[in-house]
């Protein structure tokens, strides 16, 4: 009252059993000849807006931690899968070239599709 400016105030009222509301208070002063005569409450309940909130919070953070485990988990697949496709990718450049021997030209062939299907993997 002496600040004569509107007081706001969030209260949580418990109700019968588990039932509980949220109010948001607000009290005006009432200001006659320079003094405050009385004050003027207004209550709104605002309980679905706080149990929205928390909701949308609860979703928010599940929606993150979600998308974490999604990443490392793509991220963890691309490591175990990076090091034996690059072995495959290797193994058939070596086999396409000759370098333990000849091969016939359908394993060429088998050789060059294990090299693009290994590469488009990697890619």
């Amino acid at each position: 009252m002496e600040t004569r400016a509107p007081d706001v105030v969030e209260t949580n009222i418990d109700g019968v059993g588990d039932d509980f509301h949220d109010y948001l208070t607000i009290k005006f002063p009432v200001i006659d000849d320079e003094n405050v005569s009385s004050l003027v409450p207004l209550a709104i309940d605002i309980t679905e807006q706080k149990r929205t909130d928390f909701e949308l919070r609860k979703s928010k953070e599940t929606a993150e931690l979600v998308n974490r485990a999604e990443t490392e988990f793509l991220a963890n697949i691309s490591n175990e899968l990076r090091t034996p496709l690059n072995l495959i990718i290797w193994f058939s450049d070596v086999l396409q070239t000759d370098a333990f021997g000849p091969i016939s030209e359908k394993y060429r062939e088998y050789a060059s599709d294990i090299n693009r299907s290994g590469g488009h993997l990697l890619a």
